[in-house]
């Protein structure tokens, strides 16, 4: 027996081949934070001049990111933490180029000051020593920077027009760059990080650094 495909099942299709991982998200999208999100975005977008770098529309490339800013996990956290800047640049490739690597360092920051909070509500509730802190503090500050790189960060889309230098008058490029990485990940890793920096350490240490990530559950 054959199967007969639907026009709508179809165009589905079609959307989950163009951007892998669209169908796995669960997001509300009746909200009318939402669709203000999506058709906002997107109006802005094009009405810029911008145009997508991929086989998508920018509509679809905004739906994405914005289900990533509203999807939540079991206990109604947000799943994701997503960033968005723009560069530029002489070519598309140094403009983008410089737009990952400020979402490095974004995300090195936003590590730091994450735990950061918890070692001060884990201090505030008599969980752990000063000295602990100190300890822990400090191997953060100086790691952040690795333990970024250790966490996937997801590209949503990358926009680009043309542009002129303001100060040269020549052709150049703007990238607005769009990507996300995952709350829960970042903290496994910072917390993975900074026990291997520890290993000599006492045992009474290790078991502040458990209490303090006990915080972020």
């Amino acid at each position: 027996m054959k199967t007969k495909f639907t026009f709508p099942f179809l165009i589905f299709l079609m959307l989950v081949t163009v951007i892998p991982g669209l169908n796995a998200q669960v997001v509300n999208t009746k909200t009318k934070a939402y669709k203000k999100a999506v058709k906002q975005r997107t109006r802005d977008y094009e009405k810029q001049g911008y145009k997508p770098m991929g086989s998508g529309t920018i509509n679809l490339y905004v739906t994405r990111g914005v289900n990533k800013e509203f999807e939540t996990d079991d206990q109604g956290h947000s799943k994701y933490n997503v960033y968005n800047t723009n560069q530029v640049g002489p070519t598309f490739e140094t403009a983008a180029t410089a737009c990952r690597a400020s979402a490095r360092a974004t995300l090195a920051a936003n590590i730091e000051t994450r735990v950061a909070e918890l070692i001060e509500r884990s201090l505030a509730n008599n969980q752990i020593s000063q000295t602990s802190a100190d300890g822990i503090n400090k191997v953060l500050v100086a790691g952040k920077q690795i333990i970024a790189q250790r966490i996937s960060l997801e590209d949503i889309y990358l926009f680009y027009r043309p542009v002129k230098d303001s100060r040269t008058g020549d052709d150049i490029v703007e990238v607005v760059y769009s990507a996300c990485y995952s709350n829960n990940m970042a903290m496994l890793k910072a917390q993975e990080y900074i026990r291997e920096q520890l290993t000599e350490e006492t045992k009474e240490l290790h078991e502040d650094l458990d209490r303090i990530f006990e915080f972020d559950e």
